[in-house]
């Protein structure tokens, strides 16, 4: 059996694909595609990742969904699912996709991985990635990482070589294809589309997809600073973690983002150029991967300056509209947010210190808008 994994890279679509890939999965099974649906919260085939590195640096969703001895028994089941499809369809594509491989594997976890494929009965090995470029990667994973963090990622490029290096070794020099983001680098389709088309070479699959509601939106700059500000007013103590109540937040920005003209996050121009033009990583997936990015001169590419310091500050990233920020925050106390019964605490507004505590929270956000966090404070 051949296997095909798309691996990302976070924020191109790979939701989208994902769901697509899940709904048309018995029309793909008629073409020799087999794209497994297991049943899990989880983006689909991320156990996979469990035990290919430290407990640490695993992604959040993958380290935060069960105790190890609970994601090792699911990687198990997982593998078993494979080795069933492998020996029923020798003959078949396995398909399979997951943006947490986009992330540095060890090598000798990436042969660890490669020995369980095989032992399932793989023997070849194609994957994929979407690229979009670096500053607006930055921004998404921007957005991604202060829903569940104070701290914004620091200010760097995505570590190509880090990343593939270990593929390339474990699996191959022509194992991995890189692909524009259509929606970044317009190609006039989105990445469902591309995908079809480029990659399974099934663009009829793809039709009829008109009036898909989009997933994953991005928020504003106004909503992820509020985002920010109340993680590190009430969530300090559960870094790089989902919780109800930040999940509960977002959607509340997002359906008030709709009423509410709020500013679309765009980098400091300094800053996208210091991550857009990052002479080592453009020159790096070019020689190895062949990855020409567009609208770059490179015989005109300098060193990259000195790093730049991530600042806790929002305002030195992107630009924040004041009267927006307190826009927002005075539709979310206007319609009772912060007395929401998705909260952990299910007290009643007059009897909850926690829910008063959110009302005081925004009532300073109206009068004082935007404040950057104070890293060294130590209480609320």
């Amino acid at each position: 059996m051949k296997l095909l994994f798309h691996m990302g890279s976070h924020k191109t679509g790979t939701t989208s694909l994902q769901n697509y890939l899940s709904e048309i999965a018995p029309q793909l099974s008629e073409t020799g595609i087999l794209y497994p649906r297991p049943k899990t919260e989880m983006p689909p085939h991320s156990i996979l990742l469990s035990g290919l590195m430290p407990e640490d640096e695993l992604p959040r969703i993958v380290r935060f969904s069960g105790s190890e001895d609970q994601r090792k028994a699911r990687k198990t089941r997982a593998l078993e699912v494979l080795r069933n499809l492998a020996q029923r369809s020798p003959e078949a594509t396995l398909l399979l996709s997951s943006e947490e491989f986009f992330t540095p594997i060890p090598e000798q976890g990436l042969s660890t991985f490669k020995q369980e494929l095989m032992d399932a009965g793989i023997s070849s090995f194609s994957f994929i990635a979407y690229l979009r470029r670096p500053s607006a990667f930055y921004v998404s994973w921007l957005q991604q990482v202060l829903k569940a963090s104070f701290l914004p990622p620091k200010i760097a490029p995505p570590p190509y070589e880090e990343i593939f290096t270990p593929y390339l070794k474990v699996f191959g020099e022509k194992a991995v294809q890189l692909r524009l983001y259509p929606e970044v680098w317009p190609q006039g389709d989105d990445t469902v589309q591309d995908f079809f088309r480029e990659v399974l070479g099934r663009e009829d699959l793809a039709q009829n997809r008109a009036g898909r509601p989009k997933v994953n939106q991005s928020l504003s700059a106004e909503s992820i600073a509020l985002m920010q500000s109340y993680r590190f007013a009430f969530l300090r103590e559960q870094q790089d973690r989902y919780t109800s109540d930040s999940r509960s937040l977002g959607g509340a920005l997002t359906r008030l983002e709709t009423e509410t003209e709020t500013t679309k996050i765009q980098l400091k121009q300094n800053i996208a150029k210091y991550i857009d033009l990052d002479i080592e990583a453009l020159l790096w997936v070019r020689d190895h991967l062949s990855f020409v990015a567009p609208d770059v001169d490179y015989s005109h590419l300098e060193k990259t300056a000195e790093a730049l310091e991530t600042p806790s500050d929002l305002r030195e990233l992107i630009d924040i509209e004041p009267e927006a920020y307190r826009a927002l925050a005075q539709k979310l106390l206007a319609q009772g947010w912060a007395n929401s019964a998705r909260l952990e605490s299910r007290l009643a507004f007059g009897l909850d210190p926690k829910s008063r505590r959110r009302r005081m929270w925004l009532k300073d956000q109206i009068q004082h808008g935007y404040a950057p966090p104070n890293i060294s404070a130590t209480n609320i």
